[in-house]
């Protein structure tokens, strides 16, 4: 588990190496850009996602989150994109408009990470 004494995020978060994948939607909804990125951090509320290229539509992305056997469709808000070694990016999203059962799931997940 990791928290520091500025980290913003209200949930205990658990380092994790989760797959996830992601879809960069236009305006008009069709998907430009696809890719795959994997999970620093895991928390009930967020993640820290390490992906080989900047979002440029922050605004209009969805993810896919490993859970062990299953996939699950996720909304999420671009708290942050940071550049690191080379051309890669480290982005802190926080998860929204989380369906009871998907928030159930992602819960009973990181429990089984204590």
């Amino acid at each position: 588990m990791t928290n520091s004494n500025d980290e913003r995020r209200q949930a205990d978060r658990f380092q994790t190496l989760n797959l996830l994948s992601y879809s960069e939607k236009g305006k008009n909804g069709e998907v430009f850009y696809q890719g795959i990125a994997k999970t620093l951090d895991l928390s009930e509320s967020g993640a820290l996602i390490a992906i080989p290229n900047k979002f440029t539509i922050p605004d209009n992305v969805s993810f896919d989150l490993a859970l062990d056997d299953e996939l699950v469709n996720l909304s999420a808000e671009i708290i942050d994109q940071t550049q690191i070694e080379g051309n890669s990016w480290r982005i802190r999203i926080q998860f929204k408009d989380m369906r009871p059962a998907i928030r159930h799931k992602l819960a009973l997940f990181i429990l089984n990470l204590r």
